[in-house]
């Protein structure tokens, strides 16, 4: 297509009780209540019959009965039902916390330090002054996990702490088996991304990988091997091909967070290319009957475009044919013509031309600052 271009240019177990949602919960069954976000006031809410569960300033986020939020929009008020609120989004796939029996057993994983990782799931969105009170507690924030849940990491009792607070609605242990991706295979050796929670260091992993004969390797070989550390700050994860067999006990580790399969990158630009024809495998709409933009000019507005490049330049051996700045030639393959603002208005002319003119708005020194040699074309030019 030709184009004419404008310039402006993410151990010991301790079997614990579990308490489940307390009946206060915010995510009432489907049948009896609902969650919304709204735009009334506290006072207003309890005049229709609902309850505030949590004042954002802003919005409240309240509960009420089912059809509420619906007759509520009817009356020209902003009410947005919330749904799946109790809904945790794991590796593994969804949990649903309204669901769980009280009395679940947790298996609270320690690391060296006598800490443990759990999830605190809260009642509505978030605040600040939620997570500063975790703090304040003895807890640490290590992630966010969809949706309205934290990963935290504490001492077992500093944990169970929390189911007191009036805005969380249920609190557990991270177990092993959310930390695996769902559909992970289960024998052979898996290529896999173990990624650690902050403040981990990726050297115990590899010891305990090493412990289990996988040496160092390359990405070119099959066998087990641990194929880098990488990351850095609050993420950091192992590359490594592991027996499938060992991956809950590798999960197990209080030091990892989840375990990914590693993927093959995979360039998706001619599937693309259907999906915005017709959103059908393989029919390409628009090209098949002639619309492939062959005999069309584009103007590209831009500070300035590097015509020697490779995805402008007219072939390998060539940058352009003819005179670029002076003729329009459709037979260019890119670039048909490179035009200055400044050359159209008469405010400037190109080099050589009578008048005064500024280099760097058509040229520039490799983006050097003080050079003076102008050798390719860019600046404040129009291509």
């Amino acid at each position: 297509m030709a184009a004419l271009a404008f310039a402006w240019i993410l151990a010991v177990q301790i079997p614990l009780a579990s308490t489940g949602p307390r009946p206060g919960s915010a995510t009432p069954s489907a049948d009896s209540e609902i969650l919304f976000r709204t735009n009334l006031s506290p006072a207003e809410v309890l005049a229709v019959g609902g309850q505030v569960v949590e004042d954002y300033g802003g919005f409240l986020v309240a509960r009420g009965p089912a059809g509420l939020a619906e007759r509520l929009r009817a009356e020209g008020h902003r009410a947005d039902e919330i749904h799946g609120s109790s809904v945790i989004r794991f590796l593994d796939g969804p949990l649903d916390v309204s669901t769980l029996a009280p009395g679940r057993p947790d298996t609270w994983i320690r690391d060296a330090n006598g800490r443990s990782v759990g999830v605190v799931h809260f009642h509505a969105p978030i605040k600040t002054s939620w997570k500063e009170e975790l703090a304040s507690l003895g807890v640490d924030v290590l992630r966010y996990v969809p949706r309205d849940a934290f990963l935290v990491r504490g001492s077992p009792s500093a944990l169970q702490s929390l189911r007191s607070l009036p805005y969380v609605d249920w609190v557990g242990s991270y177990d092993a088996s959310r930390k695996i991706r769902a559909g992970m295979q289960a024998s052979g050796i898996a290529d896999v991304r173990i990624a650690l929670f902050p403040g981990e260091a990726t050297e115990g992993v590899v010891a305990w990988l090493a412990h289990r004969g996988l040496s160092t390797g390359t990405k070119s070989e099959s066998g087990p091997a641990v194929l880098g550390t990488f990351g850095l700050d609050e993420f950091r994860w192992v590359r490594a091909r592991v027996p499938a067999s060992l991956l809950p006990d590798l999960a197990n580790l209080a030091s990892v967070e989840f375990i990914d399969p590693v993927r093959p990158a995979q360039l998706l630009n001619a599937e693309t290319d259907w999906v915005m024809q017709t959103n059908a495998s393989g029919d390409y709409r628009y090209w098949t009957n002639g619309l492939d933009g062959r005999g069309q000019v584009v103007g590209i507005a831009d500070t300035g475009v590097d015509y020697d490049g490779a995805q402008f330049r007219q072939s390998s051996a060539a940058i352009t044919i003819g005179d670029l700045y002076n003729a329009t030639d459709a037979s260019r393959r890119k670039i048909v013509r490179y035009v200055n603002m400044g050359v159209l208005t008469g405010q400037l002319t190109w080099p050589g031309g009578g008048g005064s003119w500024d280099p760097w708005s058509i040229m520039d020194t490799y983006h050097l600052p003080g050079g003076s040699n102008c050798t390719f074309g860019h600046g404040t030019a129009v291509a």
